[in-house]
């Protein structure tokens, strides 16, 4: 059995992937991710397509969260959920919108989020937050050890709760905010995955598909992009995975 990781400060190595649907360009991708090693919190969040100004509203979430402290409480998170949507509301004031976004912008922005914080003292551990289907994945000698907060690939069905910028006047998404933590050994992979990318993986793991997991995780490893973005293209292809935005951070100790 591993041991847990008892150094304060362990070596963690960061990889990142940010892939548009095909046929769009990085700056219409609707994912954003943020790292910060210093916090050592990083985070993925998903804009609703069909919800106004979305882009924005996941790249603040992400952004904001990674570079604050605390929010690992439902109250905390709610709280600042309902501060940025303020500001980010607030912001589309200050632009000339044609009359149909006027329209849209009532109802707000929406996006998918996760969150992860790395908590280094006698022993590493883990503390994650999320709203929606955006997914942390957990994995230990080349198991998926803890999926949450969408446990398999079927619960990738339904529309799921998103984390609104109008959070008073969507109140019910209070209750959907999921917590859990866990420890850290050596040798683990954490991934933060948005939901098409998610339910994917998934998919793949339950369906035992070990040669395309472990084509994934090889280039995972190796970091390259462009060799990521090709797999996924293939896989896209025949519809294993849906054409859909992917925002992947995946954390290494």
């Amino acid at each position: 059995m591993m041991s847990p990781l008892k150094t304060a400060s362990p070596d963690l190595i960061v990889r990142h992937v940010l892939l548009p649907k095909a046929g769009h360009t990085l700056a219409e991708c609707e994912d954003a991710f943020a790292c910060n090693r210093t916090t050592m919190r990083f985070a993925v969040a998903d804009g609703a397509t069909e919800s106004f100004d979305s882009a924005s509203w996941a790249q603040r979430l992400a952004t904001k969260w990674v570079n604050t402290s605390g929010l690992l409480t439902t109250e905390e998170f709610w709280s600042w959920l309902k501060n940025e949507g303020q500001a980010h509301n607030d912001s589309w004031n200050r632009q000339d919108l044609p009359w149909y976004s006027m329209e849209k912008r009532q109802a707000g922005s929406f996006a998918a989020f996760v969150g992860v914080e790395i908590q280094i003292g006698r022993e590493a551990k883990w503390k994650a937050i999320a709203l929606g289907d955006s997914c942390f994945v957990q994995s230990r000698n080349g198991n998926v050890e803890v999926v949450f907060p969408v446990s398999s690939s079927a619960g990738f069905g339904s529309a799921p709760i998103l984390a609104p910028s109008f959070a008073d006047v969507n109140p019910h998404a209070l209750s959907a905010i999921a917590l859990q933590s866990g420890d850290i050994l050596a040798g683990d992979r954490i991934l933060l995955l948005s939901d098409a990318i998610a339910a994917w993986y998934l998919s793949s793991c339950e369906k035992q598909d070990h040669k395309t997991t472990s084509a994934f995780d090889d280039l995972l490893n190796d970091g390259d992009e462009a060799a990521i973005a090709n797999f996924l293209e293939l896989e896209r292809s025949p519809g294993r995975l849906k054409d859909d935005d992917v925002a992947i951070v995946c954390l290494e100790f």
